[in-house]
Order: C-alpha cells, then sequence, then structure tokens
C-alpha cells in the first residue's frame, strides 16, 4: 500500500496543487501521519480498530489490547462514561475514578441464567419512607406476571408458578469441624433515634398474604400449605447421618434488661374470617406418631420425650382447666390398673388408681 505525506487532504484530487495531496493518486490506501488529527465533522469508516492501550487521564479514550479487547477511558468530573440512549437518556454510567457500574433504568434479565455469580451482598442502603409505604425492598419482585403453561411438570407431580426466591443445589464443605447455616437470616436492630419515633405499630418479620382470586371461573384447589417443612436426612453413601435433637420449628423470645412484654404467646392460630363457607377447620393438627420408639402427640412443662406413647403428655405441677359442656374419656380400663393417678372405669363411675 502507498503512504503519502499529507498538507491538507482531498480525495481524487490528483493535481497535487498547494494545499493539496503530493500524490497522483486518486485515492490513499494507508495514510499515517505522526501528529493529531482533528476533523470537524463526522468520520465514517466501515471498522475503526484502535492497536494500543489507553492512558490514566485521557478524555474519551478509545484504546485495544489483546488480552483486554477493547478498552473504553473517560474524565468527566461526574462519570468516566456514560452510555445513552437515542433519545439522549442515560443508561449506564461508571462514575469517576470508581470500579462501580450504575444502571439508570432496568435490567431486562429475561431466561438469562447468571452462572458466575459466587455471593452477592447488600451493604446498608438509605432510604427515605412516606406514610405507609414498604418501599424499596432490598428484593423487589413487581408487576403483573403471566404464566402460560403446557405440558406436565415433574414438582409434585405438577406445574407450579416459579417461587420468587429459590435456594438449591449441593453444598460441598470441607475443612471446618462445626458447620452453621442459615436459609434465611433476619438479624436487625431498630434503633430509636428521636421521642417521635416512641409508638411501634405491628411489626412482621415475614409476611404472606397470598390472595387466591376464581374471578369468573370454578376453581378447584386440592390442597394449600401456606408453610411446607420437609426437609430430609439421609447418607447415600457408606456414612451416616446423626443428629440429636431435630426441632422443625423453634420459637424462643429474650427479655433483655429495660424491656417488657405484656403478653407473650408462642403460637396464635385465628378463627378464619368472611362471607365464604368452610366446613371443618381445627386449630392444631398432629397425625398419629408411630414411627419413633417413643411417641408423644403433644408434649408440655418439659422438652424431653417420655418413654412409652402418648396423646397429651403434661409435665410438671401446674392446674389442668378443661371447660366445656361435654368432657369425655374413651377407652378407659375396666379394671384397676394400679397405676397411681390412672382413670379407669367401674361399671358407670371413673375411679382414680391409687
Amino acid at each position: 500500500m502507498a503512504q503519502v505525506e499529507v498538507l491538507a487532504l482531498y480525495p481524487d484530487d490528483p493535481s497535487g496543487g498547494e494545499g493539496r495531496a503530493k500524490s497522483a493518486q486518486t485515492g490513499v490506501d494507508t495514510y499515517i501521519m505522526s501528529e493529531n488529527l482533528d476533523v470537524v465533522g463526522v468520520v465514517s469508516a466501515e471498522t475503526f480498530e484502535p492497536d494500543s492501550d489507553t492512558s490514566a487521564g485521557d478524555n474519551a479514550a478509545i484504546g485495544y489490547t489483546a488480552a483486554e479487547g477493547l478498552i473504553l477511558t473517560g474524565q468527566g468530573s461526574t462519570n468516566d462514561i456514560t452510555i445513552k440512549n437515542d433519545a439522549d437518556g442515560t443508561v449506564i454510567t461508571i462514575p469517576t475514578g470508581t470500579t462501580t457500574t450504575e444502571l439508570a433504568g432496568t435490567l431486562d434479565m429475561l431466561n438469562q441464567l447468571i452462572d458466575t455469580v459466587k455471593r452477592v451482598a447488600i451493604d446498608g442502603q438509605t432510604a427515605s419512607y412516606t406514610g405507609s409505604t414498604i418501599d424499596p425492598a432490598f428484593i423487589s419482585i413487581e408487576d403483573d406476571h403471566t404464566w402460560a403453561y403446557s405440558g406436565t411438570g415433574n414438582f409434585f407431580g405438577d406445574i407450579i408458578i416459579p417461587p420468587a426466591l429459590k435456594f438449591s443445589g449441593t453444598q460441598t464443605i470441607s475443612g471446618v469441624p462445626n458447620i452453621t447455616g442459615m436459609g434465611f437470616l433476619f438479624h436487625n436492630t431498630a434503633t430509636i433515634t428521636s421521642d417521635a419515633n416512641r409508638n411501634f405499630g405491628a411489626m412482621y418479620t415475614l409476611v404472606d398474604q397470598h390472595r387466591f382470586d376464581g374471578g369468573n371461573f370454578a376453581i378447584t384447589h386440592s390442597a394449600q400449605r401456606d408453610i411446607f417443612l420437609n426437609p430430609i436426612a439421609e447418607a447415600t453413601g457408606t456414612g451416616s447421618y446423626i443428629c440429636t435433637n431435630w426441632e422443625n420449628i423453634y420459637v424462643s423470645t429474650t427479655v433483655n434488661a429495660g424491656g417488657t412484654i405484656t403478653n407473650r404467646k408462642g403460637i396464635i392460630v385465628n378463627n378464619v374470617t368472611g362471607a365464604g363457607t368452610i366446613t371443618s377447620q381445627a386449630g392444631v393438627c398432629v397425625n398419629a406418631l408411630s414411627k419413633g420408639t417413643n411417641n408423644t402427640a403433644i408434649l408440655t412443662g418439659t422438652a424431653t420425650i417420655p418413654s412409652g406413647d402418648w396423646n397429651i403428655y403434661q409435665s410438671g405441677t401446674e392446674s389442668n382447666q378443661l371447660d366445656g359442656t361435654v368432657f369425655m374419656l374413651d377407652n378407659l380400663p375396666t379394671s384397676d390398673p394400679s397405676n397411681t393417678g390412672q382413670l379407669w372405669l367401674d361399671g358407670t363411675t371413673v375411679k382414680v388408681s391409687a
């Protein structure tokens, strides 16, 4: 390719006049210059290929290296790089001198898998709340979603609406003797900063307010479980798994010095309300327990499971009060069992064994 030294470049002008290309060519294949080139107007080319790196402090520089590929370096007072749309609206910015990427709009990741993120940490945020708003949330799933399904799924034998948050996979752990894990950890401290904030209403750690609306259709819903717990203990290889105390739901409250709780109730089950119809309801339901060597359906006054099989086992000296118009005892022994305190039926008379 020809190289030409140019005072001013006029394409397709072979005359070589004053201020024109001193070449008889009608075009230039390669043009090399050692000075800066300032063009007023638009420069068009099929491709633009830089061949060296940029430097710190460069203004709107475009560079290239074999390892880094395309390099953009800016030097704005607010941002190093700003990407805009055709309406001159900001889309992506990188603040000056930082490695932070800021999105001005929504990140649309439809059906895209992010498989290289090892950990996502949400730092402390400052938010202003007005009235009864609950936004912004740290993880917010918003707007209406439409799920159109065909075929058959494989979760509980049918298709389900995808979960908002899903934790799954195999965690391979080595090198530590003691492991503690939490699927959800709420460990917040609410600190009062002024006397105006001294009154709190109800506070909720977990809230589920699903609404099932049949609309204009006759919907049949076979089962609804607001909380479903089904952990599995096993050893699929030659090892073993042993858990000394397994508690599916553990409820505990601590009241330190200066704190007062007037009424504390571990679990409350309210009556169903509304204008609809419910056929049967039970506040607490415990199915027959039989797999253990010792099985107790309801245990009070102690956390130690007694020997034998019991529907209700009450330990302690506290009084028991049973109110109601009917009190029924079925399957009482018809002879004295010689078991101190046990009831037995002598004809039509209930007696207490001595």
